[in-house]
């Protein structure tokens, strides 16, 4: 298929994705043959934040191509690429991804690193303070990215969309909706979608208009003036 970054690559921008990536394990389909400049991240469904291993340990976090090593938390490793390709790419266009792992399992807290190994049985255990704290770092994450636009003049003209992939899962409440992640009742595919262009969208519309992630693509795609190969309408 022909990527979005793929896209905007070809109309001249610089493209980063850091975070996960669950789009295929081997090298033919890292995001660095899929249209990104840059990728750091991991590369399978989920990793232990602080060991960045599946739980059957297969290792999965990578720069580029190359497996690296990296002591941290992941959600903050993330943030950290995130703001530094805005500083590294402020004076032209760029298309900035980053899907967070959190808030997906294992359930581990910032700042509280455990060298116990995550299993399949262990990484749904957790609590509602731990999902509370992993949501409190993603948040800070945004509010660096924002902060780092606005240092580089670049927030009147810069689009930026944040969502999710879907509904809060077992230490979220859904309410006023019903159920969670991996139903199909509201709960589990309903989800936040925020967007932010000062130059070109008014401050406080809500729309009621039905969508969902993947319409973002030809949105993003036209705004960018980015073409549509003929064979792929």
């Amino acid at each position: 298929e022909v990527t979005l970054a793929q896209k905007l690559k070809a109309a001249g921008y610089a493209t980063g994705m850091f975070g996960k990536w669950h789009l295929g394990f081997k090298d033919e389909y890292n995001p660095v043959k899929r249209g990104f400049d840059e990728f750091f991240g991991e590369l399978l469904g989920h990793c232990d934040y602080y060991g960045h291993a599946y739980y059957d340990g297969t290792y999965a976090m990578r720069e580029g191509l190359e497996p690296v090593k990296r002591e941290g938390y992941f959600t903050d490793l993330v943030n950290d690429r995130a703001v530094k390709f805005i500083g590294d790419h402020k004076d032209r266009p760029f298309f900035l991804y980053v899907p967070h792992l959190a808030v997906h399992a294992p359930f581990q807290a910032p700042d509280t690193p455990d060298t116990a190994r995550v299993t399949k049985e262990t990484m749904h255990h957790g609590s509602r303070a731990i999902y509370k704290a992993m949501v409190e770092r993603i948040d800070q994450g945004v509010g660096r990215i924002l902060a780092e636009l606005e240092r580089h003049g670049l927030t009147k003209n810069t689009l930026v969309v944040f969502s999710s992939d879907n509904g809060g899962e077992r230490y979220s409440r859904n309410l006023p909706l019903f159920h969670h992640k991996a139903t199909v009742w509201e709960g589990g595919i309903r989800v936040p979608c925020l967007m932010r262009w000062p130059d070109r969208l008014p401050a406080g519309k809500v729309t009621a208009q039905m969508a969902i992630t993947m319409d973002l693509h030809a949105t993003f795609a036209t705004v960018a003036g980015a073409a549509t190969p003929a064979h792929k309408p």
